[in-house]
């Protein structure tokens, strides 16, 4: 959890409102420890916490993680002087955000102010979706800074540069040092840094009549070369090919990625934002469409290897397109398994999509086979089919229960991270148990259509080379059609078609 404070904000206060956070971060009975630090060793940031809160084990609590976030969020939202954002840790490294803000828009421009303002109004759209939590603007908060607005034309006339004003600047508020004094003559050299006093540093008046020396020999005030003007700077300037980047990120709450994304998009489309401001999703959105890409292409190498080498094995190009078509069955499953879980299509799901395209095509592999088998010891293609498929059916249950079962303990999402394990596990018993039981009614059928269709093709290249080889041996070619016709019905020739 990080506590935000207003840029010049005490310790003290920062600190008050962080131990309120703390009290009621104890209070909660899924937390085992808090530990919470405000600022920094070197004083610096003293409008920022940060708190780690760890909770207990998975198994002695009631609630989720996601449910004791979403508490803190609606506590903290009573404290509106202050800016906090909740977020899980990585449950695989134990540091760090998971991902850090999973939804990041991006808006991309020229003009950094009219960026600011496209951003806030982005925000405030962002923030009416539902399923969205801590939105925040890369740009909204600045750091107070004095700004000093030289009059180039005056500083000239008295020889002064920019560089020589910020340098008697510098000197006045950081210092110089002046000299080194040893204590006692010996040990480390101590800098002796003069300046101007506190209270003089910090009346602008003060600063305005500071004497800034000139070549010419004497001393000019810095408000004749220059003015003081109180303003804010952006903590950060972000570019991107060098166009100015403005950031707007989101929380997820209740919702997938998937669904929020598409519905902020909706929404920011709907704005009808100036044509010159460009506008596109990164962080996780981006990373899970990279994902999906990449592991689309390894889905379809993965199909194309597997009826390769499946081909090599049966001689035949035939049979493993029948064995293959049990793939589709599966990802028939997937999504039944997927709908009824309540989970979404992630990155862990299709992994498990590609693990389940060569799970499945065992069962056809088993089937096949046999059938095969069958054939090659004389018996018609039904007679196989009928005495192939029911001696099958129990390797086939066997292989499918051991990878079901196997998978039941993962599918449970016991323990912490185990909720990105489980869509895989869901994946695999849920397509390998649809596609095994349409296997055993769809395969037979398939096969029987194929082993058609391939007798088919071979008679019609039987029959167009009979046609290209009958003229070369100055034949009639309709009678060598029907001689080779015959032949390959298993009748025996004309004894004239050999002349």
């Amino acid at each position: 959890m990080q506590v935000r404070m207003p840029y010049g904000t005490l310790r003290d206060d920062t600190d008050a409102i962080v131990r309120r956070i703390e009290e009621f971060a104890s209070s909660i009975p899924e937390v085992q420890t808090v530990f919470s630090s405000v600022g920094s060793r070197d004083g610096s940031g003293s409008e920022t916490g940060v708190m780690h809160i760890g909770l207990v084990e998975k198994s002695a609590r009631r609630r989720s993680t996601e449910e004791i976030v979403e508490q803190l969020r609606q506590f903290v939202a009573n404290f509106p002087e202050a800016e906090v954002r909740v977020a899980m840790l990585n449950p695989y490294t134990g540091t760090g955000e998971a991902g850090g803000a999973p939804i990041v828009l991006r808006l991309i421009g020229d003009d950094p102010d009219e960026l600011r303002d496209i951003a806030e109004a982005v925000a405030a759209r962002v923030a009416t979706v539902p399923g969205t939590r801590d939105i925040e603007v890369s740009t909204r908060q600045g750091r107070p800074e004095l700004q000093v607005i030289v009059d180039r034309e005056r500083a000239a006339r008295y020889g002064l540069t920019v560089a020589q004003i910020a340098s008697a600047l510098r000197t006045a508020v950081d210092g110089a040092v002046a000299t080194r004094y040893r204590p006692g003559g010996v040990g480390t050299e101590i800098d002796v840094r003069v300046h101007l006093a506190k209270e003089w540093r910090e009346d602008l008046g003060s600063l305005e009549r500071l004497l800034v020396p000139t070549p010419l020999g004497f001393n000019v005030p810095l408000h004749e070369v220059a003015r003081l003007v109180e303003g804010t700077a952006p903590v950060a300037i972000d570019r991107e090919d060098q166009s100015r980047v403005v950031y707007v990120y989101a929380h997820l709450s209740g919702r997938d990625l998937s669904s929020v994304t598409r519905d902020i998009s909706a929404a920011v489309e709907a704005m009808n934002l100036p044509a010159h401001v460009a506008w596109d999703f990164g962080g996780d959105t981006a990373e899970m469409e990279e994902a999906f890409g990449s592991l689309g292409f390894a889905l379809v190498l993965s199909v194309a290897l597997i009826y390769m080498i499946m081909a090599a094995q049966f001689e035949s190009f035939m049979h493993p397109l029948v064995i293959m078509f049990t793939v589709p069955l599966g990802f028939a499953g997937v999504v039944w398994g997927l709908f009824m879980s309540g989970r979404p299509l992630s990155v862990p799901a299709l992994l498990g999509i590609i693990m389940l395209a060569g799970i499945a095509v065992n069962n056809g592999i088993v089937m096949i086979d046999y059938v095969n088998q069958l054939r090659r010891s004389g018996l018609d293609r039904l007679a196989a089919l009928v005495a192939g498929c029911p001696t099958r059916l129990r390797p086939v249950l066997m292989t499918t229960l051991t990878t079901v079962l196997g998978m039941i303990p993962l599918a449970l999402g016991r323990g912490e991270g185990a909720e990105l394990q489980a869509p895989i596990a869901i994946v695999i018993i849920s397509g390998l148990s649809v596609s095994t039981l349409l296997t055993l009614g769809f395969v037979p059928v398939a096969y029987s259509l194929f082993d058609d269709l391939g007798q088919w093709l071979a008679r019609r290249f039987v029959r167009r080379r009979g046609e290209e080889v009958a003229p070369a041996a100055g034949l009639p070619a309709p009678a060598a059609v029907s001689t080779l016709t015959e032949a390959s019905d298993g009748e025996p020739a004309p004894s004239g078609a050999g002349r």
